[in-house]
């Protein structure tokens, strides 16, 4: 059976690697994960000598069910009663009629972030557990018969969302029996959530499907793995690839020749740059790709969104130039275009944000290929007030700001990959990752 710590020891080891000081926003539904997360830190905190954290905790209403708003106030009065600050957050928006899970967890982390905003925190603490994480690995096995596949590290114990704050779990070790015992032991209770018991839902099935399997297993090297795969990547990043006006990038010859795992989880982090998707690729798609590097030494094609260009100078890949849409931005508004980079309207009038086939092509381009040289007009992000869109978009300098993004990692950034996401931002010119507060 998996090995796993005890609670109090688990969460006084988090808190001796905190950074200090640090304010931790406490994820907290009511069920016995969160509130045992919240109420052993705050024992912690209050018994041993860590006077340089402090706790605020927030509760999210997915509004669902009908009996969470009043399971948030039974949370609000638990945090009352120890003396820690706490906001309820309610999903309000539509819901969707499929992928609720995922649209949930999406909107759970956009209002945890503002609650960490509003109350100052440093990092937020979610309650996972080793039974989380050996759900996830055995869903995530499922859909791959692929030893080396990446997802099958499971959860980290960190993760940068939004590249704003970092999203911790301190339980990650720990079994979720061990963490009721706790609770029981100190007179406290939970809220039990009838979804947890919905077969609606994949985990609640992969839960049901593994819970009499007290032998249990889970690779607990595969995060380490992981991590070296992640470094093994940005090496060969930060030696070997060139970007140029932030969104094509070169390989040499040689660069191709470099060991196969490496080489592929580079291209997918660059392939989710490139062709601005929020997910690596998948593995059919790679599959694709390695097979194209090998079998030919001039060509082309296309996978997420990217177009790969096999030349005698070596390997190019740039966003394929179709389906590149217009997005209009009023003043004061921001988005993501394209999925590739985040744009400000910092004007007073609206501003229309395309891929403009005319436009000049920048100076660090001079050296590509006339063919690659000449792709790149279609879908760099072209500037133009929306009520004259023959206006220059060099008139719009000072109204625009606007960025790269950083691929899969933009949103969700495991610290698995840190290092990785770093020589990214490296290549693109943008800022790093913020560092971990472990």
């Amino acid at each position: 059976m998996t090995d796993a710590l005890a609670p109090n020891l688990a969460i006084r080891h988090f808190l001796d690697k905190l950074e200090k000081p640090t304010r931790l926003l406490v994820a907290i539904s009511g069920g016995s994960d969160s509130t045992g997360l919240l109420h052993i830190l705050h024992k912690e905190i209050s018994q041993a000598p860590f006077p340089h954290v402090s706790l605020a905790a927030a509760t999210v209403d997915h509004a669902l069910r009908p009996e969470a708003a009043d399971e948030a106030l039974e949370v609000a009065s638990l945090c009352r009663t120890r003396g820690i600050s706490h906001v309820i957050r309610r999903w309000d928006a539509d819901k969707p009629t499929t992928g609720i899970s995922a649209a949930a967890r999406e909107a759970r982390y956009a209002l945890l972030a503002d609650a960490a905003r509003e109350l100052q925190a440093d990092a937020i603490v979610t309650g996972h557990t080793l039974d989380d994480q050996i759900e996830t690995i055995a869903m995530r096995a499922t859909r791959s018969s692929r030893q080396d596949d990446t997802g099958l590290a499971g959860m980290a114990d960190a993760m940068l969302y939004n590249r704003s704050i970092w999203i911790l779990r301190p339980l990650l070790n720990c079994r979720r029996v061990d963490i009721r015992n706790v609770l029981r032991a100190d007179g406290m209770g939970w809220i039990d959530d009838p979804s947890n018991d919905d077969r609606h839902y994949e985990r609640v099935r992969t839960r049901q499907a593994i819970a009499a399997d007290t032998d249990t297993n889970i690779d607990q090297n595969a995060g380490e793995r992981r991590r070296m795969l992640g470094k093994s990547a940005a090496e060969l990043l930060r030696r070997h690839v060139t970007a140029y006006a932030q969104t094509v990038f070169h390989l040499s010859p040689d660069t191709l020749q470099s060991d196969a795992t490496a080489l592929r989880h580079a291209l997918a982090a660059l392939l989710s740059v490139a062709g601005g998707r929020a997910y690596l690729p998948g593995r059919e798609a790679m599959d694709q790709v390695m097979r194209f590097i090998a079998s030919t030494k001039s060509g082309r094609m296309t996978a997420a969104r990217t177009l790969l260009v096999r030349h005698k100078s070596g390997l190019f890949l740039m966003r394929e130039r179709r389906g590149v849409k217009s997005l209009v931005l009023q003043p004061g508004e921001n988005a993501i275009w394209d999925g590739r980079f985040h744009i400000t309207n910092k004007g007073s009038e609206p501003a229309t944000v395309s891929a403009d086939r005319t436009a000049e092509i920048p100076d660090d381009c001079d050296t590509l290929p006339p063919g690659i040289k000449a792709h790149i007009t279609g879908i760099l992000p072209h500037f133009s007030h929306t009520a004259a869109l023959s206006t220059s978009s060099a008139s719009l300098n000072v109204d625009i700001a606007c960025r790269p993004v950083l691929g899969a990692y933009d949103r969700f950034m495991p610290v698995f990959e840190l290092e990785l996401a770093n020589a990214l931002a490296q290549l693109i010119g943008v800022e790093s990752c913020l560092t971990p507060p472990l």
